[in-house]
């Protein structure tokens, strides 16, 4: 619950300084939250992607969608 605040409040703030869309803070940290989770039950080191390039997926589809055409 603590991580899940923490968080939240980190996306609050990037909405309050401009950095962020103003979206629900608390979606925006379960969207994140739950699309890193389920990592654990589908990389494989095997696997066609390598870590950096699952990282930068995810900053691509997660995080640069909730910047404001300032940030992007």
């Amino acid at each position: 619950d603590l991580y899940e605040r923490y968080f939240r409040e980190i996306i609050a703030r990037g909405i309050r300084e401009g950095y962020f869309k103003p979206l629900p803070p608390k979606l925006v940290t379960f969207l994140i939250f739950g699309a890193c989770n389920w990592v654990v039950r589908w990389y494989s080191q095997d696997g066609p992607l390598s870590k950096d390039e699952i990282a930068e997926f995810f900053a691509s589809y997660l995080i640069e969608p909730l910047l404001t055409t300032e940030q992007v």
